[in-house]
């Protein structure tokens, strides 16, 4: 709604992490990345921001996986023995670079805008795959934009950055953009 502030609608996001069976209704974020189904503006931008993420982190009911798990692509050959939420994103990234050999793919880690099940120690599982994403961007040799250490969102301040605690508010984006700025400038 105008009033709300809201980038984004605030409705349900796409997860990454494929379900059992895709189909019209539950596609998610790493079939959007295969076969050009991206939408076709796409076509007229010389770079794709992968942002994807956000809508995982409360999941629990998937491995997270490492930086260097193998990537899972939109061939039946190439699903892993073992599928991680890393394996789907280095797949999206592969998927991209293959459909858009010409764009420049840029990273982009999740926002710290709600509370996350431990993963290990004090390590949450938004900082965990943030971390991960940052991980990739340097193995892969490419530009990311860090969002979770980079903007003051946290779960503790979520109201005046992302009032649904996923789509960011006007105010969060002035530094969404100002991490843009400072990491790929």
């Amino acid at each position: 709604s105008e009033g709300s502030g809201n980038l984004a609608p605030a409705k349900p996001g796409k997860k990454l992490y494929p379900p059992v069976t895709e189909n019209a209704s539950n596609y998610s974020g790493w079939y959007l990345c295969g076969n050009q189904r991206l939408d076709p503006f796409i076509l007229t931008s010389d770079k794709i921001f992968l942002s994807m993420g956000t809508n995982d982190v409360t999941d629990t009911t998937f491995n997270l996986g490492t930086p260097n798990d193998t990537p899972y692509l939109d061939t039946t050959a190439s699903r892993p023995a073992v599928l991680t939420w890393a394996s789907c994103y280095r797949g999206c990234i592969d998927m991209l670079q293959r459909d858009y050999p010409t764009k420049e793919i840029i990273l982009v880690t999740i926002l710290n805008t709600r509370t996350t099940p431990i993963v290990s120690g004090s390590v949450t599982r938004a900082q965990f795959m943030s971390e991960l994403i940052m991980q990739v961007g340097r193995n892969e040799n490419l530009n990311t934009v860090d969002w979770y250490y980079g903007t003051p969102s946290t779960p503790n301040n979520n109201v005046a950055f992302a009032d649904d605690s996923v789509h960011p508010t006007k105010n969060l984006a002035k530094y969404m953009v100002d991490a843009i700025g400072r990491d790929l400038l």
